[in-house]
């Protein structure tokens, strides 16, 4: 099913209520905004609860719905306030609610059926696999990654017919949003809990060996803006519902600025057939509003390049233009035209005769469907005046008070008799009525249609509907394991030679997706060598799954299935594997598929998945509150920091097809290794020294951890030997720090957290 042009919506952020009311009045056809809590923007002004629900009927009555962010992770001990807090949006007529959190996408739906959900960016979605995962979950749209082509955009509509809605303008992540710990392991400050410090914004040098590469391109991780303003027509055409501008940590003028740009042309498209171009002047107005070193629309066609990066200047320019003044920042009001009645032996009434909008900004005007003849109020009869009679111009005087409404009177019918009075406050209360079921009657008209709850538009709370078993903050009865299973990631040959050495019926090998490009009978041999051991042989998935790596799994589909086990990192991984018929119980979440609470452990537990990974953000405190059966816990490697489209090697040598690991350093002297994956087109970044917590292990069995995993990505042979040698002291109960421990590892957060 094709989409339809009129479902073209345009999406705006906001801050505060300040600029929500100008983006509306640029109009947007929506804006999305956070609260007090659980959004991904921490550090931006965000709401109150009662400008949420002023901004919230603001919006309505402009016929733009509201999208409230929840999208960021949520800890155990803040579970307890999700419910109120949702439903106190919820019942304030909040449109839909943004997710990250699995375990928040399946409360909502479960408490609250009549709200939508969106899946944020932040859940890395990024094929019809992913998709359509979600959306036998609920969601009612998803939010696709900013690196996806037009080609894939549209190969996920044909295949889902799903609501899209994908970024058009704005700072770009280098990273895949949701896949990044890199401000998160350097300073505590997690892209995931809306706290992101931008380290991808600072100074790095890239070095092949012990050669610096970079020259002067210092800026290596920073992307330049999106502006995809000239791609509007043929994003429609790919099955675009949604187009969305990124901002909520920008200005008012920011914001509302580019949504008016953006109006104009997404107007021009729907309302012609005409050649579709966008001027010179509009683009020197959105340039000026904010872009580091130009604008980008590279991934539109293509998977990465240098071209997309602002590598010799990170900074966010402005800068007034000669078109500034051009841009729409009237305040926008609804002009009403009325009749008043006050004659003797006559109820009062006011009756409304016409309604426009003096923006006229909105293509799908639906105020013409207002039926004004059922609009209006009926009052007391006038007094015969005994001392001075009633004019014309106090009842003008008097009905002119819009104040701060949206309204503006455009004119006033008189029709009174001259000899009657009526007191100035009863017409001041008459007109008050008369604006309050306007305003009713619109949102009526707007949201009439959709099966919600009515709208209440104030702060009283109401008695909870639902019931809802809340997180006690107890922490769980553990049993201490005194065996553990050991799960092994290799990702050589090399690496394998030495854990097969240590492995037994305790142990599962996880094969990385690289070991399908060696010849398959020599791969089956390695899974024959595991089996021989007692282990099992498990495969991880890449971790994005893009046009590329589905190419790359399809072409290796025959030996995927001799896999005992699979490591899944994304709900794109899960959807392919439904797909293709690998049974879930089966399947390991990786950290990725993030289990923050016990909710997103039970929720991945009622589809069938049993086992889990712990986020690496979660400290000792907050892992002992966690309900660990069945969770695995890293104890040693090299944290994966970002996982990128952006090919580093390819913007500083050039494509040759060559997997490499090459190293950034940043401005402290630490060095990153970064790795570009061919066969899948990904660079990964790993942090500057391996995580360790192999000398922890007594304590993490005492958490109900029955099994461990190590990561061996860039280790040599010889260092994978030394690591596994110091887990088997520990596991023996031989480790001693003297025995080859040293300060060259990171207990990452086990000890510190995040915010």
């Amino acid at each position: 099913m094709r989409m339809s042009k009129n479902g073209l919506e345009l999406l705006a952020p906001a801050g505060n209520l300040q600029t929500l009311k100008k983006v509306v009045d640029a109009g947007c056809d929506a804006v999305y905004f956070g609260g007090s809590m659980f959004g991904a923007r921490a550090y931006a002004d965000n709401f109150c609860f009662n400008d949420a629900i002023e901004g919230i009927k603001y919006a309505h009555l402009f016929n733009a719905k509201a999208f409230l962010t929840v999208n960021t992770l949520i800890k155990n001990i803040e579970y307890s306030k999700l419910y109120s807090y949702i439903k106190e949006y919820r019942d304030a007529g909040i449109d839909a609610v943004l997710v990250q959190d699995f375990s928040v996408l399946k409360f909502i739906r479960e408490n609250f059926p009549d709200l939508d959900v969106h899946a944020s960016t932040q859940m890395s979605v990024t094929s019809q696999f992913g998709v359509s995962f979600l959306q036998d979950q609920g969601v009612k749209r998803v939010v696709l990654a900013r690196e996806l082509s037009l080609a894939e955009i549209s190969d996920i509509y044909k295949n889902t017919g799903a609501e899209i809605e994908a970024f058009v303008h704005g700072a770009i992540c280098v990273c895949y949003s949701g896949q990044c710990l890199l401000s998160s392991m350097l300073g505590g400050r997690s892209g995931n809990r809306g706290r992101c410090a931008q380290p991808c914004r600072l100074p790095y040098e890239l070095y092949d060996g012990n050669k610096m590469i970079s020259g002067h391109s210092r800026y290596l991780l920073s992307p330049k803006d999106m502006c995809l303003i000239n791609n509007i027509p043929e994003l429609s055409e790919a099955g675009v519902y949604s187009i969305k501008i990124e901002g909520r940590m920008k200005s008012e003028e920011y914001a509302s600025g580019v949504v008016s740009v953006y109006r104009k042309y997404i107007d021009r498209y729907l309302s012609t057939d005409r050649l579709y171009k966008v001027s010179n002047e509009d683009m020197d107005i959105l340039m000026g509003l904010g872009n580091r070193s130009g604008f980008t629309d590279f991934y539109m066609k293509n998977y990465n390049g240098p071209e997309l990066m602002s590598m010799d200047d990170s900074s966010l320019h402005t800068e007034q233009t000669e078109y500034t003044d051009q841009i729409n920042t009237g305040t926008r009001k609804l002009e009403i035209s009325i009749k008043v009645i006050i004659k003797k032996n006559t109820e009062f009434s006011i009756i409304l005769t016409s309604i426009k909008d003096n923006n006229d900004v909105s293509y799908n005007d639906r105020l013409s469907l207002l039926d004004i003849s059922d609009i209006c109020i009926w009052g007391d009869y006038p007094e015969t005046a005994q001392n001075r009679p009633l004019t014309r111009d106090d009842v003008n005087k008097q009905l002119e008070k819009t104040g701060n409404t949206i309204f503006e009177i455009d004119n006033i019918e008189i029709e009174m008799d001259t000899d009657i009075f009526m007191p100035m406050g009863k017409i001041n209360a008459y007109r008050r009525e008369f604006i309050s079921k306007l305003e009713e009657k619109i949102i009526d008209l707007f949201y009439s249609d959709k099966n919600k709850i009515k709208k209440s538009y104030h702060a009283e709370k109401t008695t909870d509907s639902y019931a809802v078993e809340q997180y006690s903050g107890k922490e769980y009865n553990k049993l201490s394991c005194d065996e553990i299973n050991t799960y092994i990631l290799v990702t050589d040959t090399d690496q394998f030679n030495e854990v097969i050495n240590y492995a037994d019926g305790k142990t599962v090998i996880i094969f990385d997706h690289s070991f399908l490009d060696i010849d398959h009978s020599k791969l089956n041999h390695y899974i024959e060598l595991a089996h021989d051991t007692g282990s099992r042989a498990m495969l991880k998935l890449p971790q994005v799954l893009r046009d590329r790596a589905y190419c790359y799994l399809d072409k290796n589909k025959d030996i995927i299935k001799d896999f005992d086990m699979y490591v899944a990192s994304s709900f794109d991984n899960l959807g392919f594997l439904d797909k293709i018929g690998i049974p879930r119980n089966i399947v390991i979440l990786e950290h990725r598929l993030y289990t923050y609470n016990d909710n997103a452990v039970d929720a991945f537990r009622s589809l069938g998945y049993k086992i889990n990974m712990a986020p690496f953000e979660l400290n000792k405190a907050e892992l002992g509150h966690r309900d660990n059966t069945g969770s695995i816990i890293s104890v040693y490697g090299r944290t994966e920091l970002m996982i990128k489209a952006d090919c580093t090697r390819k913007n500083i040598k050039g494509c040759d097809k060559c997997p490499s690991i090459l190293k950034l350093k940043d401005r402290k002297g630490k060095f990153f290794s970064v790795r570009n994956d061919c066969t899948v087109c990904m660079n990964t970044i790993y942090n500057s020294i391996p995580l360790n917590l192999i000398d922890k292990l007594e304590e993490i069995k005492k958490m109900g951890f029955s099994s461990v995993r190590l990561d061996f990505t860039i280790e040599s042979g010889k260092e994978t030997s030394k690591i596994m040698n110091m887990f088997k002291s520990a596991n023996n109960k031989k480790f001693t720090h003297e025995s080859g421990f040293s300060n060259d590892f990171t207990k990452g957060h086990y000890n510190r957290g995040v915010e």
